[in-house]
């Protein structure tokens, strides 16, 4: 591209302000920092929109409003560093657990022996 050009420093520099000199200059249209972006992790799951406790939006679910927009676990920022693996052992401690819940059915390693589960 004619006329674009990308600047890089060795050294530390307060990019804001070197931008500003460049367009004091006359010698410079237009300029602008070189963003790095990253992408972000939301699961497709139909009813992620309801789990509050992991992205608190101060959505509605089950009818009630549910609590403080941000106030969770923050799991969309864990999920932008990791999203699982195998090696990975996950102990879930609730009574409160659905046994015939399709995405725990589904999963081959489940077992449940006993009050004991466990989930590779």
């Amino acid at each position: 591209m004619e006329r674009i050009y990308v600047l890089e420093f060795s050294e530390p520099v307060d990019i804001k302000m070197l931008i500003k000199e460049y367009q004091k200059s006359g010698a410079v249209e237009y300029a602008e920092p070189d963003y790095i972006g990253y992408g972000h992790f939301l699961p497709n799951d139909t009813y992620f929109s309801s789990q509050w406790g992991l992205h608190n939006t101060e959505q509605n679910s089950s009818g009630q409003q549910s609590g403080t927009s941000g106030c969770d676990v923050e799991a969309d920022s864990a999920w932008d560093q990791e999203t699982g693996s195998r090696d990975i052992i996950l102990a879930i401690l609730d009574t409160g657990t659905d046994l015939d819940h399709p995405d725990l059915v589904a999963n081959p390693s489940y077992t449940t022996s006993g009050w004991q589960r466990l989930c590779r």
